[in-house]
C-alpha cells in the first residue's frame, strides 16, 4: 500500500514485486496491495496536489507553501526536461512518502485485526 502512494506511475507493480521478493513476502499480497490503491483513481488530482504541496513546504528553506497553480503558461516541451523532475517530480515524491506512510500502518493495522478475526473462527 506504501508503494501505490508513491507517484511513480508506470512502475509500482515492479517495485512492489522486488519489495516483496527482498522482503521474503507473498508477491501475490503485494501486487493486490499496490493495485487496490487504484480505488482512490478519481481523488488522484487532489492526492497529488496535497503531495506536491507537502513536498515543497518540507524542501522549501525557510518553509512556505508553494504559489497557486495556473495552467495557461504550461508547454508541454517544458514537462519532459529534466529540471522539470527537480521542480515538480521531487516534491511531488517526498510529499507522497508523508501520504503513504500513515495510510500503509493504517491498512496493516486493520488487516491484521481481519486476519485475527478470521484465525479465531477457525
Amino acid at each position: 500500500m506504501f508503494i501505490g502512494f508513491t507517484p511513480l506511475f508506470g512502475i509500482k507493480t515492479l517495485l512492489s514485486l522486488g519489495v516483496a521478493y527482498l522482503l521474503r513476502c507473498n508477491p501475490i499480497a503485494a501486487v493486490i496491495a499496490v493495485s487496490l490503491h487504484d480505488v482512490v483513481t478519481p481523488l488522484w488530482p487532489v492526492l497529488l496536489r496535497m503531495e506536491y504541496d507537502i513536498g515543497f513546504w518540507v524542501l522549501s528553506n525557510p518553509h512556505h507553501f508553494p504559489p497557486k497553480m495556473e495552467m495557461h503558461h504550461i508547454h508541454v516541451g517544458e514537462m519532459l526536461k529534466w529540471t522539470t523532475f527537480f521542480n515538480v517530480g521531487l516534491p511531488l515524491l517526498i510529499g507522497s512518502l508523508f501520504l503513504a506512510a500513515p495510510a500503509a500502518l493504517f491498512f496493516y493495522f486493520v488487516l491484521l485485526a481481519i486476519l485475527k478475526a478470521r484465525h479465531s473462527r477457525k
